[in-house]
């Protein structure tokens, strides 16, 4: 069978460049503004004060991470569904997390809905990016699994998925109380930068190694 050829493009590497610089931009805005109730509110508000343009920065950083693992999902070897699926969803959660970068919120906190319309569009493309994110992480973590080098990442991957997937659930469904919506946000925030980096260490493995990493015998 013949072998694909390998994309160009250190995607391990761009994921650590964006999940770094996404974290680094979300430290300098808590710092700058000490005032605000980690506890409660949700990054979003930041925005309204001192450097509050630096949220713009954690957007575009995890858009980049995203559509980084989202090329890396097709150098796990022969492209398959799984990796093709995740390919396409994390590019389309990147499409949402820098669609919410360009249109910025006004600094309305729900329940309370939105009074602009970029309002509108940066909670609307926010939530969307959840939904894929979460999918193409899943997709991308049993496409890890089934390779033996990347078995060791595969094993801390999915429990980190499960982690996220209940805690994003917990966040749709209201079942956190508001006044700790914005710790519920930031563990969201955190368990997926801790899944980017994991989705690296698993390329950076096979980009060390053959193109094309051996798999087990499906009996295909």
């Amino acid at each position: 069978m013949r072998r694909p050829r390998p994309i160009p493009f250190t995607s391990d590497v761009w994921i650590q460049v964006g999940v770094v610089s996404s974290a680094v931009a979300l430290a300098a805005l808590h710092l700058l503004q000490p005032q605000n109730s980690v506890a409660s509110l949700p990054v979003d508000v930041y925005l309204l004060g001192d450097g509050g343009m630096a949220l713009l920065a954690v957007y575009l950083g995890l858009a980049l991470a995203l559509a980084s693992a989202g090329v890396g999902a097709l150098q796990l070897g022969a492209p398959g569904w799984l990796e093709v699926g995740s390919a396409a969803l994390l590019a389309l959660g990147a499409v949402a997390a820098g669609t919410a970068a360009v249109f910025p919120p006004d600094g309305t906190v729900l329940p309370v809905p939105p009074a602009t319309r970029s309002g509108w569009l940066h909670l609307g493309s926010s939530w969307a990016a959840l939904p894929l994110c979460l999918l193409g992480a899943l997709a991308f973590t049993l496409a890890v699994r089934r390779i033996p080098s990347c078995r060791t990442y595969g094993r801390w991957m999915l429990p980190v998925v499960v982690l996220l997937i209940g805690a994003v659930a917990f966040l749709a469904l209201a079942a956190v109380p508001r006044q700790l919506l914005g710790v519920g946000q930031r563990i969201v925030l955190a368990l997926l930068f801790l899944w980017l980096l994991l989705a690296s260490g698993s390329i950076r493995v096979i980009r060390r190694r053959d193109p094309e990493p051996a798999r087990e015998s499906t009996g295909a």
